[in-house]
């Protein structure tokens, strides 16, 4: 699903207008960017998980070219929460059987 679709979708399920979404949408974007560009977990999100900055400063190279450097390799681990991988799990057997127009509440269409 694409960001514009999602802020209609935000925007309609909340009574904000469009711009009020696209505007708490982008400080919502910057200050998640700046929590784990500092190295914090995000742990705000239950429904979702947990967002883990990771930085691996050891990653593997080639070892037949001995002349490249190392370069650190930064990343962000994601761990689902609970109510969000039964979503996904409940989901995807739904999607398997055919019964994707009798997803159980809560879960859309995707």
């Amino acid at each position: 699903m694409e960001k514009e679709c999602i802020l209609l979708r935000v925007a309609e399920r909340s009574g904000y207008s469009l711009a009020e979404t696209e505007q708490f949408y982008t400080a919502f974007v910057e200050v998640f960017t700046e929590i784990l560009g500092q190295g914090e977990t995000m742990e705000c999100l239950p429904e979702w998980g947990r967002f883990i900055p990771k930085v691996n400063d050891n990653p593997a190279r080639n070892p037949n070219s001995p002349r490249n450097p190392k370069k650190m390799h930064c990343f962000v681990q994601f761990k689902p929460g609970k109510k969000l991988e039964r979503a996904l799990c409940l989901g995807a057997s739904h999607r398997m059987s055919g019964d994707a127009d009798t997803l159980p509440k809560g879960i859309e269409k995707g």
